[in-house]
């Protein structure tokens, strides 16, 4: 399966307080999953919660993955049976979701004279001898 594109249909910010903020949650949220025009359509939101009550930031959007017929069948089946992604499909949309949404959101962010919501990645080093 390929990935054809992320697009944002919906961009929703606020600034509560000029306080700084302690934590920093997220949530990815898979809402629906659909074969169209050939290709997977997978519905998202990523939101962004400033901890305590500083501000928040919501994207709204949807990635399109082509595949074959038969790949794009069994995700449709999955999803329907029990609401769930194979690892393949799962693993890449989170990253290619919190990527854009960060890349994104320092936009938005500045705008609101808010911190980015820029999250480090976690480095795993094995060291060989």
């Amino acid at each position: 399966m390929q990935w054809k594109g992320i697009r944002f249909y919906r961009v929703n910010a606020e600034s509560s307080s000029d306080d700084n903020f302690t934590k920093l949650a997220v949530n990815v949220d898979i809402s629906d999953l659909k074969v169209n025009g050939g290709g997977l359509r997978i519905d998202f939101s990523y939101a962004v919660d400033y901890q305590p009550g500083v501000g928040k930031m919501k994207f709204d959007g949807y990635a399109l993955l082509g595949g074959t017929k038969a790949e794009l069948d069994a995700a449709q089946n999955g999803w329907k049976k029990d609401r769930s992604l194979p690892k393949d499909i799962a693993e890449p949309l989170v990253n290619i979701i919190k990527f854009s949404a960060e890349t994104n959101g320092v936009l938005v962010a500045k705008a609101l004279n808010m911190v980015p919501p820029l999250l480090a990645p976690k480095i795993d080093l094995k060291l060989e001898k």
